[in-house]
């Protein structure tokens, strides 16, 4: 049977709140016009000191949605109070949530879809930008030119999408602890429950993205994160160091992580292979550690050396995809020769 004539599976939203009265009303309005309607709205407060709590109680009152609200007696942080709270959820599929978004009325409807296909851990999606006002800043791609499916192990490690587009099995979750989300884990953005995702979702299965404006993706002075600005790179020589050697030691602490997952296969996530995976963060870890030697050089033809080593040693081709092995070596090389020397 095709996947267009069954029915979309239960999902959980999990909605996390700090300090939201602002733009919360017009979320949660969005939340209750989907065209496929949540099993549950499970809003999560990192310990809100304004009016947040009221607003979600008023909607409690009315909505014909289940309102879970989680209040956090200390504040912990936006990525872990979102898996916190993803740990309440009773769907099988979550959907993360911002509380300053609007979601379009069919967003749950495209995504679900995608979870007819076993092998899907994680949708994804591209959003328009819009201001405090709601004016319309052009999209926000993030990366997605076409609809397409990443197969497991197969790209960029610390590539990623934002958390409010992310639509993912719960079982993602229940693979690793959530007490191994380490702060110091998530490399470019401490402390971030989407990174998290993006990591074990590349470990465990495919991720399907939709080239599709799902979501107007608030841009104002209180995000937690907005969309990158690329004119905003400035870079040194000790700066990639630190970017390159705190990703080995991630990749390094992925390692542990992954070993100590017992070996299975669930028919949550059918392609997850403990041995395959555990292989790929070694090949990343190794390739990171000689990345992140060739800026800790002293002088600029000594990395230039390290460099031709790393090509005639085939260290770029260890891991991901061709083309993004490629980009790699040409951005290393770039780098030695453009960059401050300091």
């Amino acid at each position: 049977m095709s996947s267009a004539f069954l029915s979309p599976p239960p999902v959980s939203v999990i909605l996390g709140t700090y300090n939201g009265e602002r733009y919360l009303r017009q979320q949660m309005e969005s939340l209750l016009s989907q065209s496929v309607l949540p099993t549950e709205i499970i809003v999560a407060d990192d310990r809100s000191t304004d009016g947040t709590i009221r607003i979600a109680e008023d909607f409690q009152s009315f909505s014909a949605v289940p309102i879970k609200i989680i209040r956090r007696t200390e504040n912990i942080g936006f990525g872990a109070n979102f898996l916190h709270g993803a740990q309440h959820a009773t769907a099988d599929i979550i959907a993360f949530c911002d509380q300053d978004d609007i979601w379009h009325p069919d967003k749950l409807e495209v995504c679900l879809v995608k979870f007819h296909d076993p092998t899907i851990v994680l949708v994804v999606h591209s959003a328009r930008k819009i201001d405090k006002d709601g004016n319309d800043l052009g999209r926000f791609d993030q990366y997605i030119s076409q609809d397409c499916t990443i197969n497991p192990r197969a790209c960029d490690p610390w590539g990623g999408h934002f958390g409010f587009s992310m639509v993912l099995r719960k079982s993602l979750l229940d693979l690793v602890p959530i007490d191994r989300f380490d702060l110091n884990l998530q490399g470019m953005r401490n402390n971030a429950h989407d990174k998290w995702v993006s990591l074990l979702a590349r470990c465990a299965g495919r991720i399907a993205c939709i080239n599709r404006d799902l979501v107007d993706y608030r841009q104002h002075d209180s995000n937690v994160y907005g969309a990158p600005n690329k004119h905003e790179v400035s870079k040194t020589r000790k700066m990639i160091f630190f970017v390159l050697n705190e990703r080995a030691r991630s990749a390094q602490e992925m390692c542990t992580i992954i070993s100590n997952i017992p070996f299975r296969t669930t028919s949550d996530l059918p392609l997850f292979d403990k041995y395959e995976t555990l292989n790929w963060w070694k090949k990343i870890y190794m390739v990171h550690q000689r990345r992140a030697d060739l800026f800790h050089s002293r002088r600029r033809v000594d990395a230039l050396v390290q460099w031709l080593k790393n090509v005639a040693g085939r260290v770029y081709w260890n891991s991901g995809s061709a083309i993004q092995n490629c980009k790699d070596a040409v951005r290393d090389l770039g780098a030695i020769a453009l960059i401050k020397w300091d």
